[in-house]
């Protein structure tokens, strides 16, 4: 029984992580369009009535602006930006978890001394996790010898 109710677990979990961003990117793509609706009206008046004009206007300039902004983040200048933003003093910002909920935990903001990065498989990460910690020896073993 325990192992069906890990197996449930793990798999639920996954597939939130697979679902939850898409849904949030077509949240954000939706509310951009609407944003942008009122820009691209005038120009439907140029395009067959059988056409969603404002629709297919909307989702082409918003997807325009999301790959000028990308192209700008790969400049140089894109980058000193991202570094700045991603600087936060030479810490970094740790999710952890939660047992046996991994969707659930605390945050802390730790010293770059005080962080192991960790060579492991996301399910595995979340297997030990939905498991009560059990098969953390692998996490352990690893975290890069000092």
């Amino acid at each position: 029984m325990r192992i069906i109710r890990e197996f449930l677990t793990s798999t639920l979990v996954g597939g939130l992580l697979i679902v939850l961003p898409i849904y949030l990117t077509v949240l954000i793509l939706l509310k951009g369009m609407q944003s942008v609706a009122a820009l691209v009206r005038p120009l439907t008046t140029l395009l067959p009535t059988w056409l969603p004009a404002e629709n297919v206007l909307s989702l082409a300039l918003v997807l325009v602006v999301c790959f000028l902004i990308g192209i700008a983040v790969r400049t140089r200048a894109g980058g000193i930006v991202r570094q700045w933003m991603d600087g936060a003093n030479d810490r970094f910002t740790v999710f952890v978890p939660s047992v046996p909920t991994p969707l659930a935990g605390a945050v802390y903001i730790l010293n770059r001394e005080r962080v192991h990065r960790l060579d492991v498989s996301f399910t595995q990460a979340i297997g030990s996790i939905s498991r009560w910690g059990s098969g953390s020896k692998d996490l352990v073993a690893a975290m890069p010898k000092a």
